[in-house]
């Protein structure tokens, strides 16, 4: 297993450096500056100077001919690129599943809180000056000889041996309140702190509500980029402390939420979270239909429990169960009560497997009349397959004989 991983490591050193070399060619090509910048350069001064894997999705920018140079970039990689025009990227998606940005350098106007800002060509310094904190605000020019040059305007590098996250300037969290969410789950992900100043100007934020300026769209990415993280519910924790969770959703989440959260794989954590929110609050959330839904059926789930708790054959778990979203179930036979999971893991691994042989088309050639009475005739035949009382396809047809004659 260590080899198979040392073996990985080296594969994604390996291509992440011949990018960069490309990158390197491609910009003196068209006589212009490039740079890695941002979170790959932060995590390769968190890391030993040699060590790319972090890497593997890379962030650079260019002060000019940006476009071009990501088109023929993305035809040697042979990559698929998404443009984003208004704001001077492109992301080329590679055949390994890895991406990269490529980006005009440039800087941010801000027409009012929480907007998405107008941007526009200007140098690097500018550039880093836009993100949100010291440690991603970083670059390393890659057009120059080797070792590439380090550019830290704002004294990131300081602040990673600190331990701090830092804001840039004090309208950082009022310009895009997005970063009050990654505040928290970068100082959490590394083990950090919020440095003093920029706590305050985060309280103050949340204080006059800044956070509900913000697109539903917007306040659904940073949820989407928290589920993922090892350290999730600590970063949820942390969000309801802070008082970010009751002022976006108008409630806190229950303890309870935080010890089910941490059995459930990161796909189905979105969906647990919303399950413990109002509905109205989330309602126009561009979620997944099949989230939605499943977020529902778990809030709705006292009445099924109850039916669950009384079942005592098959049939009436799967009476109890079939209309319930899969996802939805999938979660709840990890958090519910142990004689309650029982039963919807057996349902989920077992019940709602069963077939019968009996199809419409058979009843009719048995002389039966199509009418309502099929679907009732196949329920009642799946229900007693179901409790053990027809097993196979002749106890199917001597029940069909005897209620046809």
């Amino acid at each position: 297993m260590a080899k198979d991983l040392a073996l990985s490591a080296e594969k994604n050193i390996n291509a992440s450096r011949k990018i960069l070399e490309s990158i390197y060619r491609l910009s003196k090509k068209h006589q212009t500056r490039a740079f890695l910048v941002g979170g790959p350069v932060r995590d390769l001064c968190r890391s030993k100077p040699k060590n790319l894997r972090s890497i593997q999705d890379l962030d650079i920018a260019v002060e000019n001919h940006h476009a071009e140079i990501g088109q023929e970039l993305a035809q040697k990689l042979r990559a698929r690129i998404i443009r984003y025009a208004q704001f001077m990227t492109l992301t080329l998606h590679l055949p390994d599943q890895t991406h990269l940005d490529i980006a005009q350098t440039r800087k941010e106007t801000y027409a009012r809180p929480a907007i998405l800002p107008k941007v526009e060509p200007a140098a690097i310094n500018e550039d880093l000056y836009r993100r949100d904190f010291t440690i991603n605000a970083m670059a390393m020019e890659i057009t120059k000889n080797r070792p590439y040059l380090m550019l830290d305007p704002f004294f990131g590098q300081r602040d990673l041996k600190q331990k701090l996250i830092r804001v840039l300037h004090k309208k950082s969290f009022i310009d895009d309140p997005t970063r009050i969410f990654r505040s928290v789950r970068f100082a959490t992900r590394f083990n950090f702190e919020i440095e003093k100043q920029t706590r305050s100007l985060l309280k103050t934020a949340v204080k006059n509500n800044y956070l509900r300026l913000l697109s539903a769209e917007r306040v659904l990415y940073e949820l989407q980029m928290i589920m993922p993280e090892p350290k999730s519910k600590a970063i949820l924790k942390k969000l309801q402390k802070s008082g970010i969770i009751k002022n976006l959703y108008g409630t806190n989440l229950p303890i309870k939420f935080f010890s089910e959260h941490g059995l459930l794989p990161a796909e189905k954590k979105l969906t647990h979270f919303f399950a413990y929110l109002p509905y109205a609050k989330w309602l126009k959330y561009p979620l997944k239909k099949e989230i939605a839904q499943s977020a529902q059926a778990i809030q709705q789930f006292a009445e099924p429990r109850r039916k669950l708790a009384k079942a005592n054959k098959p049939s009436h778990v799967y009476k109890t169960l079939k209309l319930m979203p899969g996802p939805a179930l999938e979660i709840l036979s990890q958090i519910e009560p142990k004689p309650i999971k029982n039963k919807i893991k057996l349902y989920l691994g077992k019940y709602s497997k069963v077939k019968i042989f009996t199809t419409g088309k058979t009843l009719q050639s048995l002389g039966f009349a199509p009418g309502k009475n099929f679907s009732q005739i196949l329920q009642t035949l799946l229900y007693s397959k179901l409790d053990g009382k027809i097993k196979n396809k002749n106890d199917e047809k001597k029940y069909l004989k005897n209620i046809r004659t």
